[in-house]
């Protein structure tokens, strides 16, 4: 009964009156979100549809590129190999969007038009993720599932019955065994293999894309060395690549024999103009937030942001957008305005950086910590000013020898070093340019990218390459600072 009294009218009243006496008051802060709930001042519907993983069926800006890459593939369909692609173009400029999109209307048709003969398997695989080497590509490919089910003979499709060509087990087998279990397969399946590399220029060796490249084409013709079969299913068994790199000279890094036994077609992804990321935000507010949620001006001010200090990739887009709608949310407010995308563009510009850097192999983190540091710190002095905030790739180098010293790393060697530098200078971590007049010899200087501090970065790096160490070493010089004020007083 005492507790039935403590909910009464009296008891209510006297928790709003503490309520509004205490600050930060748990039930307080619990009450408020649920009282915004129930006046349906809701802010987002769908969160995961602000983010760049998420493949919406309309990509605004890209259907004439989604039209172009389907166009070419639909060869697939019609019993012919369709032509390899290249498709160049900055990051955020929607290349893997568009694959997975086409991807995805590919084996919707497929399953729509059970009658064809022929079996087309779509495969993406993110070069950056576990495929840097000729070896990792080709056990990506044979460990899709559809493909191990054929290789097992246990698969619906009546082509593919018969004796098991592969188990689970293939780490530690030779590349030239792998090929062999793929070459067997697609022939026993009768499968059009439409293949997508994305970031292919993270295969870290040039000998390995030549591998991988002249391999793959050169199985389509072994594939298809059987008249007879082609007679009997009217198509051809093989592979088409889809490559996507940020690199343009890429191809001409290829061997020539690698070059000359491509039949490819360039796409070229401009950059997105502010007209094109305004209508991509619209489309995901649509699918991701409550209806008159999102005002306009918010996406206007977003669009034009990112196109000023990001170059209108759009990834950094999505994020602002889902950051900004969380601002609001977490303040209660019922709409996303120009006040909570201009705050979010604050919280974007450290959240990218972190991100950016989470995805550097361990010698490429080594090498932009070491840049950044002797920049910050002003490790280097001429007599000749080269630029502002800038060291030559010999001091560059200098001090990436010492920071893997410190972390316990062997530092790899200078061709190595350069191919880092240029890694980072394609994700605009860093910028070089060319020495010009007033520095004796041919060298490169090095500065950080625009976007970011070269504290901002040390900081980053630090975080991520030495987390609690450099908490604790912060901890102690508070302390002794501590000591030493009260000695003084003393």
């Amino acid at each position: 009964m005492k507790v039935t009294d403590v909910t009464g009218d009296a008891g209510v009243k006297e928790t709003e009156e503490e309520s509004k006496e205490t600050d930060g008051n748990l039930f307080k802060d619990i009450l408020n979100i649920r009282h915004n709930e129930l006046n349906n001042n809701k802010i987002f519907k769908d969160k995961k549809k602000t983010t760049s993983d998420y493949i919406p069926s309309k990509l605004p800006g890209r259907e004439n590129e989604c039209n172009d890459l389907a166009s070419v593939l639909s060869d697939a369909f019609r019993g012919d190999i369709p032509m390899n692609i290249f498709i160049y173009g900055t990051p955020g400029t929607g290349k893997t969007s568009v694959i997975k999109r086409v991807f995805d209307e590919m084996e919707k048709f497929q399953r729509a038009n059970k009658k064809s003969n022929v079996e087309v398997i779509t495969k993406y695989i993110n070069c950056r993720e576990k495929a840097t080497s000729e070896y990792q590509v080709v056990l990506r490919i044979l460990e899709d599932g559809r493909l191990k089910n054929i290789a097992s003979g246990d698969s619906g499709n009546p082509n593919a019955q018969g004796n098991k060509i592969y188990g689970d087990k293939l780490d530690g087998l030779a590349v030239e065994k792998l090929y062999e279990f793929l070459e067997k397969v697609l022939k026993r399946g009768k499968i059009a293999l439409m293949l997508a590399l994305d970031e292919v220029d993270a295969i870290k060796k040039n000998s390995d894309k030549d591998r991988v490249f002249y391999n793959l084409v050169r199985m389509n013709s072994d594939l298809n060395d059987d008249s007879e079969n082609r007679e009997e299913y009217n198509f051809n068994t093989g592979i088409t690549i889809i490559s996507t790199t940020n690199d343009m000279k890429f191809k001409e890094k290829l061997d020539p024999r690698t070059r000359s036994s491509l039949s490819k077609k360039d796409m070229f992804f401009e950059r997105y103009d502010v007209p094109q990321l305004e209508k991509i935000l619209e489309e995901r507010v649509k699918l991701a937030f409550y209806e008159g949620v999102v005002e306009k001006s918010a996406i206007s001010f977003a669009a034009g942001y990112v196109k000023k200090t990001y170059d209108g990739d759009v990834r950094y887009a999505l994020n602002l957008l889902q950051i900004s709608g969380e601002i609001a949310e977490k303040k209660g407010k019922p709409k996303v305005t120009y006040e909570e995308v201009k705050k979010g563009c604050d919280v974007l510009n450290v959240d990218t950086l972190n991100e950016w850097i989470k995805r550097l192999y361990r010698h490429q983190m080594i090498v932009l910590y070491a840049v950044a540091d002797a920049i910050f710190k002003k490790k280097y002095k001429r007599l000749i000013d080269i630029q502002p905030d800038a060291i030559l790739s010999g001091e560059a180098y200098e001090s990436y020898e010492e920071k893997c010293k410190i972390i316990g790393e062997k530092p790899k060697t200078m061709r190595w070093f350069r191919e880092y530098l240029n890694d980072l200078q394609k994700c605009e971590l860093l910028a070089l340019s060319e020495s010009g007049k007033g520095i004796r010899g041919n060298t490169t200087i090095i500065g950080v990218g625009k976007y970011y501090t070269p504290k901002e970065v040390v900081e980053k790096v630090e975080k991520l390459l030495f987390g609690d160490e450099i908490q604790k070493e912060k901890e102690e010089k508070i302390e002794e600072k501590q000591k030493e004020g009260t000695e003084e007083k003393i």
